[in-house]
């Protein structure tokens, strides 16, 4: 296979960003091999499903009706939540496990939970960390609680951080939690909350109202339910 590492590294970069990808060059320079052999095989290392990678091949007289963008959206659109709904725990190589969320001192700020505003508290946390010249010591993550109560739900940011105690702080760690590691992306995280309530669901675990997402640098989400 010849190795096209540079090209490789930015698809990879941009992956979760959320916008389609182009890639653009002269007749034959390698750009279906790219995509159709490097790149595929980088998603096989990382557990993505075969099943799940799709290949549509406009210049195939037999997808002809997919050179219309509008059909082509619908039909991607529809590959995508079929492969969300139909995609079992087994094929995904998703692993559930009792565990517990490590004892933590954070940085933390209670979020305005009306959509528009969130996720803006994660540069502010950073931020305040430099002022204060306290040094993170882990992922940030987000605490929700109530989630059986609409009307009393909340959601904190949180951002461990080390030799610091004060008002602006607090200590957070749970004993036992159903825990997901999940690798679908940040953008995708619902799809593991789904995957936890109907594993418990299935399997008779009670779940409280209480979970966690913590944030990772490999774009992992380590999902935590507390149990009651």
């Amino acid at each position: 296979m010849i190795k096209r590492d540079k090209y490789l590294k930015q698809l990879i970069d941009a992956k979760e960003n959320g916008f389609p990808k182009v890639i653009t060059g002269i007749r034959r320079c390698g750009k279906s091999y790219l995509l159709k052999e490097i790149y595929r095989q980088y998603l096989l290392s990382e557990n993505i499903v075969e099943t799940n990678i799709h290949v549509i091949e406009l210049d195939d007289d037999r997808n002809i009706e997919y050179r219309d963008p509008i059909k082509l959206g619908s039909h991607v659109r529809e590959i995508c939540s079929s492969s969300a709904m139909n995609t079992d725990m087994k094929d995904m190589n998703i692993t559930l496990c009792i565990r517990s969320f490590e004892k933590c001192t954070c940085l933390y700020i209670d979020e305005n939970v009306e959509l528009e505003k969130l996720g803006i508290s994660v540069g502010k946390l950073y931020e305040k960390a430099a002022r204060a010249g306290v040094e993170p010591v882990g992922s940030h993550f987000v605490q929700y609680d109530r989630l059986d109560d609409e009307a009393k739900f909340s959601m904190r940011t949180c951002l461990p951080v080390a030799d610091r105690t004060g008002e602006d702080t607090v200590e957070i760690s749970e004993d036992r939690c159903l825990h997901l590691n999940f690798k679908g992306g940040f953008s995708k995280v619902s799809d593991a909350h789904q995957v936890i309530n109907k594993y418990a669901q299935e399997n008779n675990i009670r779940l409280s109202a209480r979970a966690y997402e913590v944030y990772n640098k490999d774009i992992s989400v380590d999902v935590y339910y507390c149990l009651e």
